[in-house]
């Protein structure tokens, strides 16, 4: 087996400071996800309070993939049906025996 893959090089961010807390930024790889569906890692701008700005090329490119996955336009998938008695809650029903 082979190890990780190298990164590419992601360049430089596009503006020197974050726009809301005014920290120096850096270009890094995020996850995007659209509700429970895996869209890919990006390159975007995050500063060390967690703001993330994604790259205008990041997001053609995450609208091309929604439209090529038929999820343009439409409300993101749940990540799971709400049921009862999941999470800690009880039931209402009793089992029968």
């Amino acid at each position: 087996m082979s190890g990780p893959v190298p990164v590419p090089p992601l360049g430089k961010p596009d503006n020197p400071r974050c726009p809301e807390c005014r920290l120096r930024w850096r270009r890094t790889l995020i996850r995007y996800d659209y509700g429970a569906a895996f869209l890919g890692y990006f390159p975007a701008d995050v500063c060390p309070k967690g703001h993330a700005y994604l790259t205008g090329e990041s997001g053609q490119a995450i609208e091309a993939i929604t439209i090529a996955s038929g999820l343009w336009g439409k409300a993101p998938p749940r990540v799971w049906p709400p049921r009862k008695g999941r999470l800690g809650t009880t039931s209402s029903r009793r089992r029968r025996r």
